[in-house]
C-alpha cells in the first residue's frame, strides 16, 4: 500500500461506504430524536411568545374588560412581566439559533472526519 500521508485508515471508498452505512443505520434514528428536541424548543419559544404579548397587551384589556380587573394584580406589574417573558423569548430565539448552528457544523465536521478531509 505505502506510506500514508495523512494518516487515514482505509481507502476513500471504504470511507464512503463507512459514512453510507452510518446514514443508512443512524440516520433515521438521529433526525427523529434532533427533531423533537428542535420542535420542543421552538413549540417553548412560542408558548413564551404568546405569553409575553398577552401579558404586554393586559392593561389594555382590562380597560376595555373592567371585570378582569377583579384579579387584584397591578396593570403595569403585569406589563413588566411581559416586558420580561419578552426577554426570556429574545434568549431562547438566541439559545435556539446557536444549537441549530452548532448542530449543523457538527454534522458537517463528522461528515469530513469520517471523509477523511480534515
Amino acid at each position: 500500500m505505502g506510506y500514508n500521508q495523512h494518516n487515514q485508515n482505509g481507502s476513500p471508498l471504504s470511507r464512503v461506504i463507512l459514512l453510507v452505512v452510518l446514514l443508512i443505520f443512524l440516520g433515521p434514528a438521529a433526525i427523529s430524536i434532533i427533531g423533537a428536541g428542535l420542535g420542543i424548543l421552538v413549540s417553548l419559544t412560542l408558548v413564551l411568545l404568546v405569553v409575553a404579548l398577552v401579558l404586554l397587551a393586559s392593561p389594555i384589556l382590562m380597560l376595555y374588560f373592567p371585570a378582569s380587573a377583579a384579579f387584584h394584580v397591578p396593570q403595569m406589574a403585569l406589563f413588566f412581566f411581559g416586558i420580561a417573558v419578552l426577554a426570556l423569548f429574545v434568549l431562547t430565539v438566541a439559545v435556539v439559533l446557536k444549537f441549530i448552528k452548532w448542530l449543523f457544523l457538527t454534522i458537517i465536521r463528522g461528515i469530513r472526519r469520517i471523509l477523511g478531509y480534515s
